[in-house]
C-alpha cells in the first residue's frame, strides 16, 4: 500500500481505478472512497450492513466496475 498525505494511493498491487493518480480511503465494514484526477470523479460507497473487516470485501468492486465502464 502506497500513502500520500494520509489516503491510500493506487499501485499495481492496490489500485483503486485504472488511473495511476488514483487516491482514496477504505473503511470498516467495506466503505471506500476515491476520487481518480485523470477521470475528473469521485465517488463513495457506504453500506446499511456492515461486513466484518476493512479487507475482503467485493460489494464495492461492482460499483467501480460499472462507474468505469460508463466512462
Amino acid at each position: 500500500m502506497r500513502w500520500g498525505l494520509g489516503f491510500m494511493l493506487g499501485s499495481e498491487r492496490l489500485p483503486l481505478g485504472p488511473n495511476p493518480r488514483s487516491f482514496g480511503h477504505g473503511g470498516w465494514g467495506g466503505s471506500l472512497g476515491v476520487a481518480d484526477l485523470d477521470a475528473r470523479v469521485s465517488w463513495a460507497y457506504v453500506m446499511n450492513k456492515m461486513s466484518p473487516g476493512t479487507t475482503g470485501d467485493s460489494r464495492a468492486a461492482g460499483v467501480v466496475a460499472a462507474l468505469y465502464a460508463a466512462l
